[in-house]
């Protein structure tokens, strides 16, 4: 450490200076963690919502421009629907064109 020009002494900071800091730092992260999870969930569920609305609205263009039934539903393995699980899945109907349905 260098010595203070004025006065002869030490210049630098305390244990107690540290420690005050090091109190106030930890405050303000107890303080401000409970709001950061709040929004990482909030952002999870903003893009969810938007994954679904982009599924519906290509499944209705889908249905527009093949003139097809398109069902968007829960999958688990984004072939067959469920009625719970995770994922989606958009199939379209084709019975009526060639008797197979194609996802």
């Amino acid at each position: 450490m260098k010595t203070s020009p004025l006065h002869g002494r030490m210049a630098g900071f305390t244990v107690t200076e540290l420690v005050m800091v090091m109190t106030i730092i930890g405050i303000l992260t107890a303080i401000g963690l409970p709001s950061f999870k709040y929004v990482t969930a909030s952002n999870r569920i903003s893009s969810e919502i938007n994954a679904l609305l982009g599924d519906m609205q290509f499944a209705r263009s889908q249905a527009i421009k093949q003139g097809l039934t398109v069902t968007v539903c829960t999958s688990t393995d984004g072939a067959t629907c469920n009625t719970g699980g995770a994922g989606r899945c958009r199939r379209a109907d084709h019975t009526h064109a060639a008797g197979v349905q194609q996802q």
